[in-house]
C-alpha cells in the first residue's frame, strides 16, 4: 500500500465508533529494554523484554464523548480496534485488550475548543496486527465476508485472533463466525473462532491457538429474529 494522509482513521472502543470525535490517535507498540550488559563488554548490551502496547487520543469535548470515556477508567479489557487508513473491509486493523489509565476532559486556553486526552495500556494482551474483514451497517441478512483472505496458516507458536464491535442492535440475534480454508472458495471451511451470540450493543475478543494449516479466513454470520446490526470484525494471526 502507497503512502496516504490521514483522513479517514477509525477508533473502535467497546460498542462505541469515536471516529470522529478524535482529531490525533497514537499508537505505540514497544518491548521493555533490560539491560544484560557483563565484564567484559564495551558497549552497553540490552535484551528485549516484556512487550507494551499503549493508546492515546486527542479530540475535541463533547458530553456524548465525555460519558462514554469517563465509563471507560479503570475498567480491564475493553476491546479497542484501529483502522489507520479508512475502516474499509480488507484493509489493515491493529486490536487489542486495553485499560484506560488517564482521562482529561477539560484542557485548553480561553477561546480554544474545549478539549480532551484519554490514554490506555495494555493488559498482558497480544497488539494484533491483522485486516477489517467486516464494516457494516443495517444488516438485516445473513451473509459473509466474501471471498476466503489469504492471511496465512498458523504456526504451532502462534493464535488467530479476531475482534468484533456491535454498535447499533435493533432486536433479533446475531451470530458471527471466523472460519478457515485451504482455497479461497471455502469450499470446506473450519470454524476456528464463534463469538458470543449478539442480542445487545457490546464487544468481545477471542483467539484460538494454533496450528492451524489452513491460510484463507473468512467472517460468516448470521441474522435471526428479524434483527439490524451495525458492525465490525477483525482477524489476524500473530
Amino acid at each position: 500500500m502507497a503512502t496516504f494522509v490521514q483522513t479517514a482513521n477509525k477508533w473502535w472502543l467497546g460498542e462505541f465508533d469515536l471516529s470522529a470525535d478524535f482529531h490525533t490517535v497514537v499508537l505505540q507498540a514497544g518491548a521493555d529494554l533490560v539491560s544484560d550488559t557483563v565484564y567484559g563488554d564495551t558497549w552497553a548490551s540490552v535484551a528485549g523484554g516484556l512487550q507494551t502496547v499503549r493508546l492515546e487520543g486527542e479530540g475535541y469535548w463533547q458530553s456524548t464523548v465525555d460519558s462514554r470515556l469517563y465509563a471507560t477508567i479503570g475498567v480491564a479489557d475493553t476491546v479497542v480496534s484501529i483502522g489507520p487508513v479508512d475502516g474499509s473491509e480488507t484493509s489493515p486493523a491493529f486490536f487489542t485488550l486495553l485499560t484506560t489509565g488517564e482521562y482529561s476532559p477539560v484542557g485548553g486556553t480561553v477561546g480554544d475548543m474545549a478539549a480532551f486526552r484519554v490514554s490506555g495500556e495494555g493488559r498482558g494482551v497480544e497488539l494484533v496486527r491483522g485486516q477489517i474483514f467486516i464494516n457494516r451497517t443495517a444488516v438485516v441478512a445473513s451473509s459473509n465476508s466474501g471471498t476466503g483472505v489469504p492471511l496465512g496458516a498458523v504456526s504451532a507458536t502462534q493464535s488467530v485472533y479476531a475482534s468484533i464491535h456491535a454498535l447499533t442492535v435493533t432486536g433479533g440475534t446475531l451470530d458471527v463466525t471466523v472460519e478457515s480454508d485451504d482455497n479461497s472458495g471455502m469450499t470446506s471451511s473450519t470454524t476456528q473462532i464463534t463469538f458470543t451470540q449478539v442480542t445487545a450493543v457490546g464487544s468481545e475478543f477471542l483467539s484460538t491457538a494454533g496450528a492451524i494449516t489452513d491460510d484463507y479466513w473468512r467472517v460468516d454470520f448470521t441474522v435471526g429474529g428479524g434483527g439490524s446490526f451495525d458492525f465490525v470484525v477483525c482477524v489476524g494471526i500473530r
